[in-house]
Formats: structure tokens, C-alpha cells, sequence
């Protein structure tokens, strides 16, 4: 298991990500980061975000497909390993061009058997899930401060296996996957 510091390694400074899903949403930036940076529209060609079974979020996978986002710049250091420890999922940090050439970094999904064939809707999550999801990351950013700025063992109640929001991971790996 690769730590955040160590996926992190490869990053350079000043490094743009491109946000899919859930961090898409000023609503999750804002809880997680406690302010907002800098954000445009964008658009990834050979990509799609897809629905995965059992959660909420969607994972980024290669297809004949452009994926829409939100190109985030302006992080620091310090909010991109918050972001790393909220991605901690079965996540690959890649880099993608976006189709008007400029370049960002990603959380591309890895665990193929949980991708469905849908799309994953960023309208359906923000009318059926947005609030009780921030409001779940307001609780995990509560949690992971009080752990001293460290997810391992923290567990995320939308994700498989949940036991509400500040349950325990069932392994030591952390889980507090993403979006």
C-alpha cells in the first residue's frame, strides 16, 4: 500500500487536479479545504465518469467518452495531501489533457469489477445526496484533524461496508475513498 506522501511524490509544484465527481462541488472543496481555490470548467477526452455499484461517487475510467469537471489550481501542498487522504481509495494518480490543452492530474478509478455501464449523474447527486454527503466530509475532516491529519483507520458511512459516518475501517487500511 502506497502512502499519500509516497503518490504524492511525483506531483509538481503547483500542480492543477481535475475534479469528476464529488470535489466538483463547491460544497465538498469548501468542507474539505475550508476555503475554495481557484476552479474552471473543463472537459477530458478518453474518459468517462462511471456509476459504481454500492456508492454515490463515481470513479474516473478510460472510454471513447469526454468527462466534464472542474480544473482545480492553486493548491497547496498541505490541501493536496488532504484531498490524497480523502481519495484514499482504489485510486491511480494520473495525468490528463483536457480538450482546450491544458493539463491536470487525477484520480482514475482501478477497481474495475465495481464499474457499472451508466454515467454517473452529477445532477441525481446533487439533488439525492450532495447534503448528507458534505456533511459526511465535514465530519471525516473533523475526524481526521483530531487524528492528528491521518485517515488510516477512518471509514466514510456512504462507502461499502459503512457503519456510520466516524466508523471503523474493518483492516488498518485507511478507507476513506473518493470522488
Amino acid at each position: 500500500m502506497s502512502t499519500s506522501q509516497d503518490r504524492l511524490a511525483g506531483l509538481p509544484a503547483g500542480a492543477a487536479l481535475f475534479a469528476y465527481g464529488t470535489l466538483q462541488f463547491t460544497e465538498i472543496l469548501g468542507v474539505l479545504l475550508g476555503r475554495l481555490p481557484e476552479h474552471r470548467p473543463g472537459a477530458a477526452p478518453g474518459w468517462r465518469a462511471a456509476a459504481l455499484a454500492g456508492r454515490v461517487y463515481p470513479g474516473l475510467v478510460r472510454a471513447g467518452a469526454t468527462v466534464t469537471g472542474q480544473l482545480i489550481t492553486g493548491l497547496t501542498a498541505e490541501e493536496l495531501r488532504v484531498i490524497d487522504e480523502y481519495e484514499s481509495g482504489p485510486y491511480e494518480l494520473v495525468r490528463l489533457s483536457l480538450d482546450d490543452g491544458r493539463e491536470g492530474w487525477t484520480y482514475a478509478w482501478t477497481e474495475h469489477s465495481a464499474v457499472l455501464p451508466d454515467d454517473w449523474s452529477a445532477g441525481d447527486f446533487a439533488g439525492r445526496h450532495l447534503a448528507a454527503f458534505a456533511e459526511s466530509c465535514r465530519v471525516w475532516r473533523e475526524a481526521f484533524e483530531a487524528a492528528g491529519r491521518t485517515s488510516l483507520g477512518l471509514h466514510r458511512a456512504h462507502d461499502p461496508g459503512g457503519r456510520g459516518l466516524l466508523g471503523r475501517a474493518r483492516t488498518s487500511k485507511a478507507t476513506c475513498g473518493v470522488r
